[in-house]
């Protein structure tokens, strides 16, 4: 919940924009529990390719965002949670590319305890103080007017501050590439399928350490989509 203040300008075949926001920082329609609030910065300027006035309109796009804000835990306000990144994205109907850096700083939401679910007895954890960072590249490649196929790689580094909660000991490496395919029935139905090569370690302990032993388990991953826009 929030005020955001928004805009765009063309300027021959480029358009600018931002995005700037005040909010409570609770979610949408929650009220606000404490005194603190958010900022949203975004901004863009992009190439436009042709005429193309809809949401899928070619173009190569250059942009940067900020969210900073304070949450509360344990009774007790003032922790921070700043998150910012830039990135660029191309299209032009038959080749797409996405890549995009981002930054975390403060809390950072850390799983689930004894690697089990809240409903196995499990509770969500929280570092309170700590840094993380992580990329993407994403490449589409239209063969067909109907068909697409994709792929992704991703690298997220959790935890990276030595000197933040738990130490070198609570750094987490996910790394996946993913493999895809888009079929389009028409403009408003698709189907996808992914498949995705996961992997995750804690690369400051030994391979025989516990968090190392759970994390060797993590899976590679099958899933299908039906996708239809009314």
């Amino acid at each position: 919940m929030g005020i955001q203040v928004f805009d765009a300008f063309r300027q021959g075949d480029w358009e600018h924009s931002y995005a700037l926001m005040l909010g409570n920082g609770n979610g949408l329609a929650f009220n606000d529990i404490d005194n603190d609030k958010d900022t949203y910065l975004y901004l863009s300027t992009e190439k436009i390719f042709g005429d193309s006035k809809s949401p899928r309109r070619n173009g190569m796009k250059f942009y940067a965002w900020s969210h900073n804000g304070k949450r509360t835990i344990d009774d007790k306000s003032g922790h921070k949670r700043d998150r910012a990144g830039f990135g660029a994205t191309y299209f032009d109907g038959k080749y797409r590319l996405a890549a995009e850096y981002i930054t975390a700083d403060g809390m950072l939401f850390n799983g689930t305890t004894g690697a089990r679910t809240p409903d196995d007895g499990g509770t969500f954890s929280v570092l309170k103080d700590q840094k993380a960072n992580g990329y993407h590249l994403d490449v589409g490649y239209r063969i067909k007017p109907n068909i697409k196929l994709n792929a992704r790689y991703d690298v997220l580094n959790h935890a990276t501050d030595s000197n933040g909660d738990g130490g070198e000991a609570a750094e987490r490496l996910f790394t996946t590439t993913t493999l895809g395919a888009q079929y389009f029935f028409n403009k408003k139905t698709s189907a996808r399928l992914n498949y995705e090569l996961r992997d995750a370690e804690a690369p400051n302990l030994n391979s025989s350490a516990p968090p190392n032993q759970i994390l060797s388990g993590f899976d590679n991953r099958l899933s299908a989509q039906l996708m239809m826009v009314f």
